[in-house]
C-alpha cells in the first residue's frame, strides 16, 4: 500500500501491449457511452447545430490553409472583416488529427466527429499515464483515467470540442513529477511539448494550467531545486515564445476591434458553489440537478471520486500522530471566529455602526474570516507535515480545492448570492489577459477535475491492497461510470447544402438571409464551406464591429447595407425559405434595381446584387467651430459633441423616433459642405434614416440630404471599429444652422453622436 506521504516511485518500465490495451479499452468505452454517434459519423451533428458546426468549419479551414498566414487568419466568415479567426479558439491542436483525416478524403463533418470521439480515449490514456507515474499501479491509474476521461463535466460541454481536448495537462504533470524525481531532460522536453500541445488545443486550459503549475512549484520545489525550477521556467518560456505569433495576432485584432470581456459576462459565467453538485441534463443519474445552474456552471465531477478522496483524507488524518494546533494556527482561527460573528451580525441585523466601527456589507468581514481560516489550515501541523514530506495526496486535494475556488470568478456566489469579496480570481484579473480576454472562469473545472482525478488514484492506492484490488476496482469503476453515464446524445441532420446551380453562381462573396440568428448563421457558414465561397454571415466568441449595424440594417429593409458588401464584386444573396419572413425578403429584393433573380427552389431563392457607384469625396475645406446645439428637450452642452472623446456623447433616448433631431449652431453664416457624426464604439446606434437641412435664419430650411444610413454605418465600422464615423453632405450653400432629423423609427436602437465635425467649403 502506498502511503499518502510517500514520494512517487521512479520505475522506468513500459509495456507497449498494455498501452495498446488501454487505448483500445478507453476507445471502446467512448464509442459505447456516446452511442449512437459512431453509427452516423458522416451525416449527423452531435448535441446541437451551433458550436459543433463552428468547430467543423474551423477544422475545415485549417486543413485547407497554411496556419499563421494572412489568408488563414482572415477566415471564411464575417466577410469583409479581417482577422476573424481570432474571434474564437483556432483549434490548431485538434487539427493535428482532423487535417490528415480530411486530406485522406473524409468529409469535414466526419473528421470533426472522429476528432471529438478521440478526445475521450486521449484524455483517459493521458490521465492513466500520469497516475501511473504517481502510483505505479494500473488499477489505481485506471481510476484517474476514467475520472478524467469520462467525467460528467465533459458531457456538460460535449458540444465544445476545444473544452474536451484536455489531454496535454495530465501529460505535462506526469512529466513534471518524473523530472523532479530524476532530473532527466527528456521529461522536461515532454513537459514542454505537452504544454505547447495544450496551448494549441485550448487557450483556456493553457492559462488555467499555469495556475496549477504555480501551485505545483510552490508545493514540491525546495530552495535546493534551483536547477529544476530553472528548467521548468525555460520550458515555459520556450512554449510562450512558440505561441507568441498566435498571441500577438489575437491581441492586435482584439485591440483594433475594441473587443474585451465585460465584468458582467465574467460574473455570469463564473461557477457557483453549488456548481460542484450540478450535472448536465444528459446525465442519467444526476441530470435532475441541472436546473440549479446553467450550462457553464455544471461542474459536477461525480460522487464516487469525491467520496474516495474524502475517505482517504479522513483515514490519513486518523492515522496521523496526534499533535496540538500551532499557536499561529489557533490565533488565526480565533480571530476568524470573532470576525465571522461580526459578519453574522450584519447578515441578521443589517448594516450597523458602533463608534468608529461600522459594517455595511456582511460578506466583506466574512471574506476576512474565510481567508484567516484558510491561513489557519495552512499553518496547522498536519498541513505543515504534509508539506515537509511533499505529500502527493495532500497536494492534489488542496490543489483541487484551490482551483475550484478560482472557478468562482471575481464575485463568488452561493445559490447566486455573493458571499466573498476580492477572491483569488480577482487577483488574476489584475492581468490584462484575464481582465479582458477570459470570459468563463467556470472552466477552471477541468484542471480542478484533473487534480481530483490524481487525488482519487492516490486515494485508491492508499486504501486498497492488492488482495482486495479486484473487487474494489469493479466497485469504484462502476461508481465512476454510473456518475458519468448519459442518455443518448441528441443527433441532428447536417444543414442542407445550397443547390448545385446556386453554389456555381459567379459571385465574390455570399450572404444568407435572415442574418443575426445564431443557428441560421452557422448553418449558412456550413453551406458556404461546402460551396467554397466566403460568406458575410458569421458566429463566434466575439462579433466584429460591423456585424450588429449590418444585422439592424437588413432587418429594416435598408438596401444600402449591400453597398459595403459589393465593393469586391457581385454579391450572392440567398433567402432561406424556411424562415417565416422569406417571402417579404424575396419581394424586397425583386424591387431592388441592383438585384437580379438567379434561381429558386423550395428551400432557397437567390439573387445576385451588383455593386453601387463609388462614393465621391464629400468636400475639402476648413472645420467650422460649433457654438451651440439643441435637441427636442432644449439646449445642450456643446462639450460632449466637440471634446474628441468617445467617452462622452449625445443620445436620442432609448429608441429612435421620427422627428428626433439635433440642431447645430455655427454662430455665423458659413458654407457647410459636410457633417461628420461620430458613433464611437457603438456603430449599431447609427441613425436609421436621417435628413440634413440647412438654414441661414433657423426658420426657412433647405434639405441637403435624406436617406438611410445602414451602408455608411457598416463601412464606418469596418474602417474604424473603435471610432466609427459617418459623413453626410451639407450642400455647401450659405447657412448658420444645420438640422439633423430622424425620418424613420428604429425601436431596436437609440441614436448616438459622440462627436460632430462640420466642414465648410473654401472660397472658390
Amino acid at each position: 500500500m502506498l502511503s499518502m506521504d510517500d514520494p512517487a516511485p521512479t520505475a522506468r518500465g513500459r509495456s507497449l501491449p498494455t498501452a495498446l490495451i488501454l487505448i483500445i479499452a478507453y476507445t471502446t468505452l467512448a464509442l459505447i457511452i456516446t452511442h449512437p454517434l459512431v453509427m452516423h459519423l458522416t451525416t449527423r451533428v452531435p448535441h446541437d447545430l451551433g458550436d459543433p458546426l463552428l468547430s467543423t468549419i474551423i477544422l475545415w479551414w485549417n486543413a485547407h490553409h497554411l496556419p499563421l498566414t494572412r489568408a488563414w487568419w482572415n477566415g471564411p466568415f464575417f466577410w469583409p472583416a479581417t482577422g476573424t479567426l481570432t474571434l474564437s479558439d483556432h483549434r490548431l491542436g485538434e487539427s493535428l488529427l482532423a487535417t490528415p483525416l480530411q486530406w485522406i478524403g473524409l468529409s469535414p463533418l466526419t473528421a470533426y466527429n472522429l476528432t471529438l470521439l478521440a478526445t475521450f480515449p486521449a484524455c483517459a490514456t493521458a490521465a492513466h499515464w500520469m497516475a501511473f507515474r504517481l502510483t505505479r499501479r494500473h488499477d489505481a491509474s485506471m481510476i484517474a483515467g476514467l475520472a478524467f476521461g469520462f467525467n460528467p463535466y465533459r458531457f456538460a460541454h460535449i458540444e465544445h470540442l476545444e473544452l474536451l481536448a484536455a489531454f496535454g495537462m495530465p501529460i505535462a504533470l506526469g512529466a513534471l513529477h518524473e523530472y523532479l524525481a530524476d532530473g532527466r531532460r527528456r521529461w522536461l522536453v515532454l513537459f514542454a511539448a505537452a504544454l505547447l500541445l495544450q496551448a494549441l488545443l485550448c487557450s483556456y486550459y493553457f492559462l488555467f494550467f499555469l495556475v496549477l503549475l504555480g501551485l505545483w512549484v510552490l508545493w514540491f520545489l525546495r530552495p535546493r531545486d534551483v536547477r529544476v525550477l530553472a528548467g521548468i521556467a525555460i520550458a515555459c518560456a520556450l512554449v510562450v515564445a512558440a505561441m507568441s505569433p498566435v498571441a500577438f495576432e489575437y491581441l492586435r485584432v482584439h485591440r483594433e476591434q475594441g473587443l474585451a470581456r465585460g465584468l458582467g459576462d465574467i460574473v455570469t459565467l463564473s461557477a457557483d458553489v453549488t456548481s460542484i453538485a450540478t450535472a448536465s441534463p444528459l446525465s442519467l443519474l444526476w441530470g435532475w440537478t441541472s436546473a440549479w445552474n446553467g450550462g457553464e456552471r455544471q461542474l459536477f465531477p461525480g460522487v464516487t471520486i469525491v467520496m474516495l478522496v474524502a475517505i482517504a483524507v479522513v483515514a490519513s488524518l486518523r492515522s496521523a500522530p496526534r499533535e496540538g494546533g500551532s499557536r499561529a494556527s489557533l490565533a488565526l482561527l480565533a480571530i476568524a471566529t470573532v470576525i465571522a460573528c461580526v459578519a453574522a451580525s450584519a447578515l441578521w441585523l443589517g448594516p450597523w455602526r458602533l463608534g468608529p466601527l461600522s459594517v455595511g456589507t456582511w460578506y466583506k468581514p466574512f471574506s476576512i474570516a474565510v481567508y484567516l481560516s484558510i491561513g489557519a489550515l495552512l499553518a496547522s501541523p498536519t498541513i505543515k507535515a504534509a508539506y515537509r514530506r511533499r505529500s502527493l495526496l495532500a497536494f492534489y486535494v488542496l490543489a483541487a480545492l484551490a482551483l475550484f475556488i478560482f472557478s468562482w470568478g471575481p464575485k463568488p456566489a452561493f445559490f447566486h448570492q455573493q458571499f466573498l469579496y476580492e477572491p483569488p480570481y480577482a487577483w488574476l484579473m489584475q492581468l490584462s489577459i484575464f481582465r479582458d480576454g477570459i470570459r468563463v472562469p467556470a472552466r477552471f473545472a477541468m484542471p480542478t477535475i484533473l487534480a481530483l482525478s490524481a487525488a482519487a488514484a492516490l486515494a485508491y492506492a492508499r486504501l486498497v491492497t492488492t488482495q482486495s484490488a479486484r473487487v474494489a476496482a469493479v466497485l469504484v469503476t462502476a461508481g465512476i461510470l454510473a456518475d458519468s453515464w448519459i442518455a443518448p446524445i441528441p443527433l441532428f441532420e447536417r444543414p442542407a447544402r445550397w443547390p448545385d446551380e446556386m453554389a456555381r453562381t459567379r459571385a465574390a462573396v455570399a450572404i444568407e438571409l435572415p442574418l443575426g440568428d445564431t443557428m441560421r448563421d452557422i448553418a449558412a457558414m456550413y453551406r458556404a464551406m461546402a460551396a467554397g465561397i466566403p460568406i458575410v454571415n458569421g458566429n463566434s466568441g466575439y462579433l466584429p464591429a460591423h456585424y450588429r449595424p449590418l444585422t439592424l440594417a437588413l432587418a429594416t429593409g435598408d438596401e444600402t447595407a449591400f453597398d459595403a458588401l459589393t465593393e469586391a464584386g457581385p454579391l450572392l444573396v440567398s433567402i432561406d425559405r424556411t424562415d417565416p419572413g422569406a417571402e417579404n425578403r424575396v419581394e424586397w429584393l425583386r424591387r431592388n434595381p441592383r438585384a437580379s433573380l438567379s434561381g429558386s427552389t423550395s428551400a432557397f431563392t437567390w439573387f445576385v446584387v451588383r455593386g453601387s457607384e463609388k462614393r465621391a469625396p464629400r468636400c475639402d475645406g476648413n472645420t467650422v467651430r460649433l457654438v451651440a446645439a439643441r435637441d427636442w428637450w432644449g439646449p445642450l452642452p456643446i462639450a460632449p459633441l466637440t471634446d474628441r472623446s468617445n467617452d462622452t456623447w449625445w443620445l436620442s433616448g432609448d429608441t429612435q423616433q421620427t422627428g428626433d433631431f439635433l440642431l447645430l449652431d455655427l454662430g455665423q453664416a458659413a458654407r457647410p459642405c459636410s457633417v461628420r457624426l461620430g458613433l464611437g464604439t457603438r456603430p449599431a446606434w447609427y441613425p436609421n434614416a436621417l435628413s440634413v437641412a440647412t438654414s441661414v435664419d433657423g426658420t426657412e430650411w433647405r434639405t441637403e440630404f435624406s436617406g438611410k444610413l445602414g451602408g455608411e454605418a457598416i463601412r464606418a465600422a469596418i474602417a474604424q471599429p473603435r471610432d466609427a464615423v459617418i459623413e453626410l453632405p451639407a450642400g455647401g450653400a450659405p447657412a448658420r444652422y444645420i438640422r439633423l432629423r430622424i425620418e424613420s423609427d428604429q425601436p431596436n436602437a437609440p441614436w448616438i453622436v459622440t462627436e460632430v465635425t462640420v466642414t465648410a467649403s473654401r472660397p472658390g
